[in-house]
């Protein structure tokens, strides 16, 4: 299934359908952006990858891998050089009405499961810090 956008960053996936289904249900969803916006300090060129969702109790279990190319400032020359960026994932996210107020990992009222603000995490963890 290709990632329905509703955001600028095309990581906000409708689940409306998978809500509905039983528990263990799952649901592979495809990601390519060309060039996402998740930060204004974290240029990526593209981001591919696939994420499985699977229907549990308490909400979704979003599992798969993110690659994203990003071009960093080389330490030594300052020449930019290509790097490539992980976002391994594995978060559950809760349903709106049973989640914590103080998490961001939740399904919205609207059913939309937001990947934005997770994959914006793990790749800002995944940047070299001196990148050659």
């Amino acid at each position: 299934m290709r990632a329905n956008a509703a955001n600028t960053s095309g990581l906000a996936l409708n689940v409306g359908f998978l809500l509905n289904e039983n528990i263990g249900h799952k649901s592979l969803f495809t990601v390519d952006e060309a060039a996402p916006s998740l930060d204004p300090e974290l240029q990526l060129s593209r981001l591919a990858g696939s994420v499985q969702l699977t229907r549990t109790p308490q909400g979704l279990y979003a599992a798969g891998r993110l690659h994203a190319g990003h071009t960093a400032e080389c330490v030594r020359c300052l020449a930019p050089v290509p790097v490539t960026l992980e976002a391994d994932i594995a978060e559950l996210y809760s349903l709106a009405s049973s989640a914590d107020a103080d998490t961001e990992f939740t399904i919205s009222d609207s059913a939309l499961l937001d990947l934005a603000p997770l994959v914006r995490e793990l790749l800002v963890l995944d940047k070299p810090a001196h990148p050659l």
